[in-house]
């Protein structure tokens, strides 16, 4: 019992102090496009099961998978206005080994592997500008990029370029496989993204970790909301978000629940019961904890989730 008052006095903390340092009114506008969560009924979802694949993990934000499924979990631990308080990078095998990946770091955020199979990471954000870094195969850190703001976010196409999302300023930046760093974009609407993935053909999404709004970003800069997700907590709304056989996955790290965007901007709860509950079980009854850092193994059609609330890596096994 005093556990989950610490969480849940904690969990309040932190949603005053993001909603302090954006600054803007996460209101709800009355021309979104999508505002359904349809309730759905457990007893007619399949046969799918979210299971825990770690019980009691050091790591507690980004995921990412590489190519012979092992997954690599950054460890932000607390928050404060000035970073978080995390050093390492976590590998876990698809058995739940669990090893330490890398070390060194400051508050590391998201995670992103190429199709190269190099290892990237948003590191050491101050309150003014965070860092882009490689980690290279003999564990050591290369600082690549500077960003304003809070950089948050990180993806990367084919050509092995990462476009990363500002929780903090309204921009995508894109950094070049040669190192270039430019604005994507800048619009007001990105203020607050976090989660951002890419699909095959090239454009990229960005979910809002404030209001649940998920906006389309085309290679031309050009920026549109497709999917407003209701029942988000405002302030604590989509942690990160995944793409994966056409239809992007994001966390309401708020409410508990996993949501399932098609890209025609329909929204549907994929898996969560909403409860503030670590329980396995089928898709609509299982229970997670502020669901946060989420990516797929797409060759065996796995996916992960990072419970924030209580450190735990859990998984879903696709039909």
């Amino acid at each position: 019992m005093t556990n989950s008052i610490t969480i849940r006095k904690f969990l309040s903390v932190l949603s005053l102090c993001l909603a302090q340092l954006l600054l803007f009114s996460c209101s709800k506008d009355e021309s979104d496009p999508i505002t359904e969560d349809p309730s759905e009924d457990p007893g007619e979802q399949s046969t799918v099961m979210v299971t825990t694949l770690v019980q009691s993990l050091g790591a507690n934000d980004g995921l990412a998978v590489d190519k012979e499924g092992n997954i690599y979990a950054s460890n932000f631990e607390n928050w404060s206005p000035t970073g978080g308080s995390g050093n390492e990078i976590l590998k876990i095998t698809p058995d739940g080994t669990v090893t330490t990946y890398a070390s060194g770091l400051s508050g590391p955020l998201d995670i992103e592997i190429t199709s190269s199979g190099d290892v990237y990471v948003i590191n050491d954000n101050n309150g003014s500008n965070g860092n882009v870094v490689q980690i290279m195969s003999d564990g050591t850190l290369n600082e690549l990029a500077t960003i304003s703001g809070w950089p948050a976010g990180i993806t990367s196409d084919a050509d092995g370029n990462l476009f990363i999302s500002n929780f903090k300023a309204s921009t995508i930046h894109k950094l070049s496989a040669d190192g270039a760093l430019t604005e994507l974009v800048n619009d007001s609407q990105l203020t607050g993204c976090v989660g951002i993935d890419m699909d095959e053909n090239g454009s990229i999404y960005a979910a809002n970790y404030n209001n649940g709004k998920v906006f389309k970003v085309t290679s031309d800069g050009t920026v549109s909301l497709i999917a407003s997700i209701s029942g988000v907590v405002s302030g604590f709304g989509i942690g990160y978000m995944a793409y994966f056989d056409g239809s992007l996955y994001a966390t309401g790290i708020g409410s508990n629940k996993i949501y399932q965007i098609d890209l025609d901007g329909s929204v549907k709860t994929f898996a969560g019961s909403g409860k503030d509950a670590h329980t396995d079980g089928l898709l609509l009854s299982a229970g997670f904890r502020n669901p946060n850092g989420i990516a797929f193994d797409e060759n065996n059609k796995v996916m992960y989730v990072l419970d924030y609330g209580q450190p735990s890596l859990r998984k879903v096994e696709f039909e």
